[in-house]
């Protein structure tokens, strides 16, 4: 199981609670990270080689993740989009 450590639909201590069950389970934890956009899209090559280290070798290999803290500030701000709205009338 791959978790973000910051991932609040499918917390990790869920995940934890899970790997009892899994009898080839495994669990690694991508700090400051969310959910599957997070963990597969902001990295695609590091999750990439970890999944396939995983399966074709039986390894967990996450090096290839780099840290990156969480970026709180939007793309777009509401104050953005309110003149994007009124300077199109």
């Amino acid at each position: 199981m791959v978790n973000g450590s910051i991932d609040f639909s499918t917390p990790v201590d869920n995940a934890r609670e899970l790997l009892p069950y899994l009898r080839n389970g495994e669990l690694v934890v991508l700090a400051e990270m969310g959910h599957t956009k997070d963990v597969t899209g902001k990295q695609p090559e590091a999750f990439h080689h970890l999944v396939e280290t995983f399966y074709l070798e039986g390894k967990i290999d996450d090096s290839k993740f780099k840290y990156e803290p969480v970026n709180f500030a939007p793309e777009v701000t509401f104050q953005q989009m309110a003149q994007q709205v009124f300077m199109q009338e």
